[in-house]
């Protein structure tokens, strides 16, 4: 039940994301529309409502082996969110109060994905596979692509904070190219009917 309703809420954020994050208005061009992005995060939010549909997501953090909470750090990290905008510059902000009312997690794609990744890298193998591999894949090209913060000065701390889609990302997609892995991952669904 409890991995239903988290990849509903996977899903569903998703779709939110698509709906908010995925355009704006310019003053070049007026409304603009990343088609890409639109595209992309309405997929994973169509993907994640079907697993939730198949029941294909156990959570269960028991058996995960002690590296994989080595990543806990990075997914604290982009929920907590902490920074804010100074003139132009984008910079720390380590208020505790934004734990709980960051304005940018649950609505930045680059934000919730990590801590997605982190749920499901210590649930694997009990995760849908396809489900896995296509929001790690995605996610990576948004960490390879915000790599680009680093070059500029007043947004260094945005390519900080971009760090732990990256690592998440990373890490998933490297769990699933074991073959043992892939195996691992169908023995654990034989075991765990839907």
């Amino acid at each position: 039940m409890g991995g239903r309703f988290a990849a509903a809420y996977f899903g569903l954020n998703y779709l939110v994301v698509a709906a908010v994050q995925t355009h704006g208005v310019t003053e070049k061009y007026g409304l603009a529309v990343h088609t890409g992005a639109l595209v992309a995060s309405t997929l994973l939010g169509l993907i994640w409502l079907s697993v939730a549909w198949r029941n294909r997501l156990h959570l269960s953090f028991r058996d995960a082996p002690r590296w994989r909470w080595l990543l806990l750090p990075f997914a604290s990290l982009v929920f907590w969110a902490p920074m804010t905008i100074e003139s132009k510059r984008i910079v720390p902000n380590f208020d505790p109060l934004l734990l709980l009312t960051s304005p940018d997690y649950g609505l930045a794609y680059c934000f919730v994905t990590p801590v997605f990744l982190f749920l499901l890298i210590l649930a694997y193998p009990h995760v849908d596979e396809f489900a896995f591999r296509v929001t790690a894949f995605n996610g990576l090209l948004y960490g390879l692509f915000n790599l680009s913060h680093w070059s500029d000065p007043d947004r260094i701390w945005m390519g900080v904070m971009h760090l732990p889609l990256l690592v998440t990302s990373l890490t998933a997609l490297l769990m699933t190219h074991r073959p043992s892995a892939r195996r691992q991952s169908q023995d654990a669904w034989r075991s765990h009917p839907a």
